[in-house]
């Protein structure tokens, strides 16, 4: 099974692309799930746009999710991007909505880095605003998250 590489400079390097992504496309958070056997554990690539979100994150790291199950894991299991229109309303899919609405965060959107045919992470996007799936925003974040891997 492939893995994202855990040097230092593939971390900076995901880190960086986060970033870019955020601010490009008005993301607030950011954060990749890595598979670890039979779940998806919090990797510690992620971007904040505020410490606020810093419960957010914390909260993350706490949490594994198998396939199918919550966003990352449906991400992961069906291997094609998924957006949530408002994770506060759903939390019987989406299974940090409480923290969520404490933070603010409210649209997401998850995308599968596939690499030989297999999801080696999932990067999850979060907005601080409801919106419905917006088809352009979601390709323009596959083809950077996907960039990186090498062709």
């Amino acid at each position: 099974m492939l893995e994202i590489a855990k040097t230092e400079d593939f971390e900076a390097e995901l880190t960086n692309i986060l970033e870019q992504s955020c601010q490009a496309e008005g993301w607030k958070y950011a954060e990749v799930w890595v598979p670890d056997g039979r779940m998806l554990r919090c990797h510690t690539s992620h971007y904040m746009a505020s410490e606020q979100l810093a419960v957010f994150r914390n909260e993350s790291e706490e949490f594994t999710f198998t396939a199918g199950s919550g966003l990352p894991g449906r991400v992961w299991m069906l291997e094609t991007p998924e957006w949530i229109e408002n994770v506060t309303l759903e939390p019987a899919i989406y299974y940090r909505s409480d923290i969520a609405k404490k933070v603010g965060l409210k649209a997401a959107l998850g995308v599968p880095i596939i690499a030989k045919g297999e999801v080696i992470a999932v990067v999850a996007f979060y907005r601080d605003e409801a919106q419905p799936p917006n088809e352009s925003l979601i390709a323009e974040c596959c083809d950077r998250i996907q960039s990186l891997i090498a062709p």
